[in-house]
């Protein structure tokens, strides 16, 4: 077999290009007695590329007459460069007798087609298709806008080329999946294939010496990666770096193409000094260096650097875009994309959580020592070009689990898991006695546990608490003792009561002042308070006095809401399976409220209802809305 491989890249490209993923496969096919060439634009010649710039200038004029809403200027430029390097694969084929061309766009193929007419010289040619969708879309979405008609042309010849076609790949099924609904084919062709991009081969580096070799201190490193192009998203990359960076903190931009407007947008937030626009060979000591990876691109048909920072154990936030969640699965966290104060709030979590990274690193790396490998990805590219038998086609990049593979994004929402560090300084507002445990009395319960410094600040005195006088006596005295109760079952180290009028609170100076000031006397890392939106007054009054104080004066506390009398749009979850019992007991504490409602069999149903979430769908789960404060 003698396989020619085009493409339109330059040279310059193929440091985070085409070539940089086609190499290992290529050298896995030779390793399988294939002949293969790869074929770029430097091999064009300057006689082809006059012609080009010929034809170009002769056909604009009157196509920008016909074509109104089209940017005829870019898009006859690109057909006709990939028609350029269909023609010469074509002429290259018959003299070197190549028997199969694999082309890395359909208007490559076009060009192909027109110069061999592929069927009738026995020439088996196929197509890789390596946007996330239709290459239409994606010539539309990278710049060249284009009309309605032009759409619609262009979608109908591209149709019909991957219909003659003899093989159609992509490197994952959602871009498979979403190129035939671009197309409008009812269902995936079995000649189309999903094969994904392997991973090259990972050097093994140490941490501290790849920082010292790249000048970095001890700060924080936030790497991103890519072509300076706006569907990279690093405008919003940089955006959320500037919401969360400390004076020693780094971000660096590894990307070719215009770094100005980009060092522009840092200097104008603040951060023009924190960071570094370059261009690389030796990416993988970036990698090594780094503590957390984002990428913000607008859409990504696979995010090759996203597979390469996950399996390098680097900490990933990545947009949930094209096939991104199909290639990171688990092992990232999935924002949607140009959401920044999603982004912004990711980034922050994952590096004010050093026990968050480690896990996610963990996984990142045992992602990257699953996936298939060059061969087996060789073995189906062969099996694509009709050598080997079909069953060989499998290479299945590891899905996320539970998701389909053709997951939208948006979709599904995924609830991130919360861990909980030893180390961590806690504040919990509770409107009344029993919120605290009812909403997260367990995770107090784990936080406790694992060494964490717990204080529940009870905001009423919960004097309406026996509205048919069951108690028969102080009902503020009981309700504090049976705080005092529960408290203790969950392990909390500190209790206060602040004594307002329970049913009566509005958020005013004084209460404001009285939330502030144990605030500022504790110095919790998180707080947990009942939300801004809840069925209760009182709750909705601590909720928004809460997230007031936090955002004009600790932006750093994280604030998370819990459930009471109404769910929370949950964002994070913890797993209670085995802090459970404890809240079990603090809730038998409260002997009055149960004297009203079962709150226990109430409190169980909604942690059954949340562990869906949890691995396996089963435990104990409690769910927090976290609020950032951007």
């Amino acid at each position: 077999m003698r396989l020619l491989v085009v493409t339109r890249e330059r040279n310059a490209d193929k440091r985070y290009g085409l070539a940089k993923s086609l190499m290992p496969v290529l050298e896995a096919l030779g390793q399988r007695g294939v002949h293969w060439r790869y074929l770029c634009q430097e091999e064009a010649g300057e006689r082809g590329w006059g012609v080009v710039r010929r034809v170009h200038a002769w056909l604009v004029p009157p196509l920008k007459w016909i074509f109104r809403g089209t940017d005829m200027y870019s898009l006859t430029w690109g057909v006709l460069e990939r028609l350029n390097m269909g023609r010469l694969a074509a002429r290259i084929a018959r003299r070197d007798g190549y028997s199969h061309v694999h082309c890395h766009d359909p208007i490559i193929a076009a060009g192909l087609r027109l110069a061999t007419f592929a069927r009738r010289g026995g020439l088996r040619w196929g197509v890789t298709e390596h946007g996330f969708g239709s290459y239409t879309q994606a010539l539309h979405e990278d710049g060249a806008r284009l009309g309605g008609h032009m759409m619609r042309m262009l979608r109908a010849r591209e149709r019909a080329i991957l219909h003659a076609a003899d093989w159609v790949i992509a490197p994952t099924r959602a871009s498979l999946k979403q190129l035939a609904r671009d197309l409008c084919v009812p269902e995936v062709p079995p000649h189309w294939h999903a094969i994904p991009h392997p991973l090259p081969p990972l050097p093994q580096l140490d941490r501290w010496r790849a920082r010292a070799e790249l000048g970095w201190d001890q700060g924080q490193v936030v790497l991103a990666v890519g072509r300076l192009v706006p569907l990279k998203g690093f405008p919003d990359v940089i955006a959320a770096f500037a919401a969360v960076a400390r004076p020693d903190s780094l971000l660096v931009i590894l990307g070719d193409g215009d770094a100005a407007p980009l060092q522009a947008l840092a200097a104008t937030l603040g951060v023009g000094g924190q960071v570094r626009i370059a261009s690389t060979d030796a990416i993988w000591p970036y990698y090594a260096g780094a503590d957390v990876y984002v990428s913000a691109s607008e859409t990504e048909s696979f995010g090759m650097a996203n597979l390469e920072a996950l399996a390098m154990g680097v900490p990933a936030v990545c947009t949930a875009v094209g096939g991104v969640g199909e290639v990171v699965g688990a092992a990232a966290v999935l924002v949607s994309a140009g959401d920044r104060q999603a982004l912004t709030g990711a980034l922050r979590n994952l590096l004010k959580q050093p026990s968050e990274r480690a896990r996610l690193a963990g996984l990142g790396r045992a992602r990257g020592a699953a996936w298939p490998s060059a061969a087996t990805i060789a073995d189906a590219y062969l099996a694509a070009y009709g050598v080997l038998p079909a069953a060989a086609a499998i290479a299945p990049a590891p899905e996320r689990a539970g998701d389909a593979p053709d997951a939208r994004p948006g979709l599904f929402v995924p609830i991130q898991l919360l861990e909980c560090p030893a180390d961590v300084r806690v504040m919990v507002l509770a409107p009344h006695p029993d919120d605290e445990t009812l909403g997260c009395g367990a995770t107090i319960a784990r936080l406790a546990a694992d060494g964490a410094h717990v204080v529940v600040v009870f905001v009423s005195d919960g004097g309406m608490g026996d509205p048919q006088g069951y108690c028969g006596g102080d009902v503020v005295s009981t309700r504090k003792a049976e705080a005092e109760r529960a408290t203790r079952a969950l392990g909390v180290a500190e209790v206060r009561f602040l004594g307002f009028p329970d049913g009566e609170l509005v958020a005013d100076a004084a209460l404001e002042r009285a939330i502030a000031g144990v605030w500022k006397e504790m110095e919790p890392d998180w707080v947990f308070t009942t939300a801004t939106v809840d069925a209760h007054r009182d709750h909705m009054v601590v909720g928004q006095l809460a997230r007031g104080i936090r955002d004009r004066d600790r932006p750093a506390v994280r604030l998370f809401e819990y459930e009471t009398w109404m769910p929370v749009a949950a964002n994070r979850l913890v797993d209670v399976t085995e802090s459970y019992a404890r809240k079990c007991d603090a809730i038998d504490a409260y002997e009055l409220p149960l004297r009203y409602v079962d709150y226990r069999t109430a409190a169980e149903g909604m942690a059954r209802y949340r562990a869906i979430h949890l691995p396996g769908g089963k435990g104990y789960a409690e769910a927090f809305r976290e609020v950032s404060n951007d």
